[in-house]
């Protein structure tokens, strides 16, 4: 059930968007974005998506973020050439 108090948006429309600034994360990034879809869906009402947002790693970090894409459909993600947490978000 929707609550008043949202904004009205059409069906699907994400409500929630948490953005994950990484840098370097490869072995990380996996288990932390799914345990993060899965308590979501389990107990966010609405929809929502995550963004990983990488921060120019030099590791495998940017292959695990698109894989994570490719697998949850509420999970996107993009690489920033340039450092920075700033721009991520």
């Amino acid at each position: 059930p929707a609550r008043e108090h949202l904004p009205a948006a059409g069906p699907g429309t994400p409500v929630l968007d948490v953005v994950i600034p990484v840098y370097n994360e490869e072995k990380d990034l996996g288990p932390c974005v799914r345990r993060l879809h899965e308590h979501l869906t389990r107990t966010f009402p609405y929809a929502f998506r995550v963004t990983v947002a990488d921060n120019a790693s030099t590791d495998a970090t940017p292959h695990v973020a698109a894989r994570l894409a490719a697998e949850l459909a509420e999970v996107t993600s993009f690489r920033l050439e340039q450092k920075g947490r700033g721009r991520a978000l």
